[in-house]
């Protein structure tokens, strides 16, 4: 593990207190970040979706707020600084116009309070394809990178199926592409049954740029190929479809749930990286052809490569300084005259909003995330194309569920929240709720994330590697989610 550089002056007051007190000095630097304050309301203010990190307060002490229909006692609530621009805060709520109690966790953070704080985009095993609980991703930052993780959520959808997990929205980290969404395009979408189609919007993402600024927006993002066969130019922009997401012919037994393995149905091309896994987990049948590169995916970038194999085998190894076309149906026919010698460019392009993004998570649903609050205002969607997946009334997308968003504020801060549900104590938000717990907590645009289950708040313990769930999970353990997004200090 590598060691975390923390504050010289802050460590000696924590031994010495430790040395007096009889307390280990972790301990003590945990209780030196840790304070409380008076009630303060929420205000709003209308803005763009991109906010800019450009505010000069400072935040030092835990700020809470008040919240629409809902009352708490001075006793129902409690916060930790878990450093200087980043809270995290607990609200016991009852709600006024019915009897519906909910409780609240938010994970604030100021990031022009601190130049070291950022954020990161966790993975299971640092792999895209694969599920692993939120803990476990955050101890993987914490024991592979010199940051030290403060807190962090689950955050987006993904393949539950363990053959292939994974999120099935748009993610990147350290500024290299390691998804693509499933849903990048407006369009239709086949239901069930198949005589039933809906509109698909395309993915909402929250990202934030090398500068700390956070964005949230629908980038639009394309992949095309060319290919020479010495000077003669084979391929001319043939389109690649996704990236790191499985092929067409990934079958419903092992993709879940169903908008992960509909979406899909027009992934004839799909390039591969060694961030995926260790190999394509693809299906014999299709024709994969691997090349190497000394590229990543970046955005706005050009990958260029040599082809050294080509299979039909399926499951082709990953391995550094190597990628894979994959191709089924019409994707294997146009990869079919590629041969070994053959020279490769990959022309990657992303909205020009979005070409300073480092890290982003997001997007993994046919509804498009979908947003919950724009311009300081509830927005009023049909989620009706989420409804097919909902076939259990009890936990329809309009009933009370344990839920996780995100929202950004006018001064360019920003905060991830979840709402506790299914149990007695914490029934749950509907999705307008979690939209009006966004604007109270001072939101002028939010997105939601992956709820249910896998609904997760995560703190740093003191301790190198180890991390205190903050709520309660719904199942009463961490769910093994695709990925999380992570708090952290440089």
């Amino acid at each position: 593990m590598i060691r975390k550089k923390r504050s010289p002056w802050l460590a000696l007051v924590a031994l010495s207190l430790a040395a007096r007190e009889g307390r280990s000095a972790c301990r003590v630097l945990l209780a030196l970040r840790t304070t409380s304050t008076t009630t303060t309301t929420s205000t709003t203010t209308s803005t763009s979706t991109t906010v800019p990190a450009t505010t000069t307060t400072t935040v030092t002490e835990v700020k809470y707020y008040t919240f629409n229909d809902y009352t708490y006692a001075d006793t129902d609530k409690s916060g930790t600084v878990l450093a200087d621009g980043v809270t995290q805060s607990k609200y016991v709520l009852a709600k006024v116009s019915a009897t519906k109690a909910n409780k609240l966790y938010v994970l604030d953070v100021n990031p022009a309070a601190n130049d070291d704080i950022t954020l990161r985009v966790g993975r299971p095993n640092g792999y895209v394809s694969g599920l692993d609980t939120v803990s476990n991703m955050a101890s993987y930052i914490d024991a592979n990178t010199s940051l030290t993780v403060l807190g962090g959520v689950n955050a987006d959808f993904f393949d539950i199926n363990t053959t292939y997990g994974g999120p099935v929205g748009f993610t990147m980290s350290e500024g290299r592409w390691l998804t693509t969404g499933e849903f990048t395009t407006e369009g239709t979408y086949v239901g069930t049954p198949t005589t039933n189609t809906y509109t698909c919007h395309k993915g909402w993402v929250f990202g934030i740029k090398g500068d700390g600024t956070a964005v949230i927006g629908q980038p639009e993002v394309t992949m095309t190929f060319d290919s020479f066969t010495g000077a003669t130019k084979d391929h001319d922009d043939t389109v690649i479809c996704i990236l790191n997401q499985q092929r067409s012919d990934a079958t419903t037994a092992t993709s879940q749930p169903n908008n992960a393995w509909r979406a899909r149905a027009n992934n004839t091309i799909v390039l591969f990286t060694p961030d995926y896994s260790t190999s394509t987990k693809t299906a014999s049948g299709g024709v994969e052809v691997t090349f190497s590169t000394a590229d990543t995916v970046i955005s706005n970038g050009t990958i260029s490569g040599t082809v050294t194999a080509i299979s039909t085998d399926g499951d082709t190894a990953l391995a550094a300084g190597t990628m894979v076309l994959s191709g089924y149906g019409d994707g294997a026919t146009a990869l079919s005259d590629l041969a070994i010698g053959d020279t490769i460019s990959i022309n990657i392009a992303v909205d020009t909003d979005w070409a300073d993004v480092v890290e982003c998570v997001g997007g993994g649903r046919p509804d498009g995330g979908p947003v919950l609050v724009q311009n300081g205002a509830l927005v009023n969607a049909d989620y009706s194309v989420y409804e097919e997946y909902n076939t259990d009334a009890a936990r329809s997308w309009y009933g009370n569920n344990p839920r996780t968003a995100v929202g950004i504020r006018a001064d360019g801060s920003y905060f991830f929240y979840v709402v506790d549900g299914r149990q007695t104590a914490s029934v749950g938000a509907t999705i307008d709720e979690l939209a009006q717990f966004a604007i109270d907590l001072g939101a002028v645009t939010a997105i939601n994330f992956d709820g249910g289950r896998s609904s997760t708040m995560v703190t740093t313990t003191g301790v190198d590697g180890t991390y205190t769930t903050v709520n309660t999970p719904s199942a009463g353990t961490q769910r093994s989610d695709g990925n999380g997004i992570f708090v952290v200090a440089k």
